[in-house]
């Protein structure tokens, strides 16, 4: 049975292990994103995640419901991330993936095989995206990972990073012009 986010919650504090399988289902890979985007690491992401649904099934007993459930996930997720990131700064090398894979999803008009040239076109630029991101400050690749990557709303991310709007508004200006500075003569 699929229960809203409040009723997750409440089976949940009744020790409802099913429960508790299904946010878990819900939440994990929006959880591993936002992992990733921070950490730029996919087994320390994994890492990531783990603590997070073990601090979720800690503390779930302790959620007042003042904010959204997907919101109070996605803080502890960003506070786990940027721990472990701290943890090990320095160590990263992150891969936007294979962007030559088809979707099976899409219809047949869509697909088109990609050229070994526009592969490597597309691997280079991933490379320098990945090298622009990585250069950006703690605060602007975390709010830009959010935004952009995530689709969080500026409301959302405030409460994330416990942030005014207004800082998480112009931490995404100024990461989106440092950003492109470092792409211009790329693209």
């Amino acid at each position: 049975m699929k229960y809203s986010d409040k009723g997750l919650v409440s089976r949940i504090k009744v020790n409802d292990q099913r429960a508790f399988k299904e946010l878990v289902n819900k939440y994990q890979s929006k959880i591993f994103m936002i992992a990733y985007g921070v950490l730029k690491n996919e087994d320390d992401a994994y890492d990531a995640v783990q603590e997070v649904f073990l601090k979720v099934y800690k503390y779930i007993q302790n959620f007042q419901e003042n904010s959204t459930l997907y919101t109070w996930i996605y803080r502890i997720t960003y506070n786990v991330s940027i721990d472990l990131y701290r943890k090990k700064k320095g160590e990263y090398s992150v891969e936007f993936g294979d962007s030559s894979k088809i979707d099976p999803n899409s219809d047949s008009l869509s697909r088109r095989v990609i050229t070994p040239s526009e592969k490597a076109e597309q691997k280079e630029l991933s490379e320098q995206l990945e090298f622009a991101i990585s250069q950006l400050s703690e605060e602007h690749r975390t709010i830009l990972v959010l935004r952009e990557f995530e689709g969080l709303s500026y409301d959302e991310i405030a409460e994330i990073t416990s942030t005014p709007k207004g800082t998480v508004m112009s931490r995404l200006y100024h990461a989106r012009l440092n950003l492109k500075k470092f792409l211009e003569e790329f693209v």
